[in-house]
């Protein structure tokens, strides 16, 4: 399951200028958790 999350974490990096601030924020909030 870790793996899942840190792909989905580099997709956000990469795609940031794309991706809504919150949406990101979000994001690593369950990174965090």
């Amino acid at each position: 399951m870790s793996d899942d999350v840190n792909n989905s974490a580099t997709s956000s990096t990469v795609h940031f200028d794309d991706t809504p601030f919150e949406e990101v924020y979000d994001i690593e909030t369950e990174l965090g958790r």
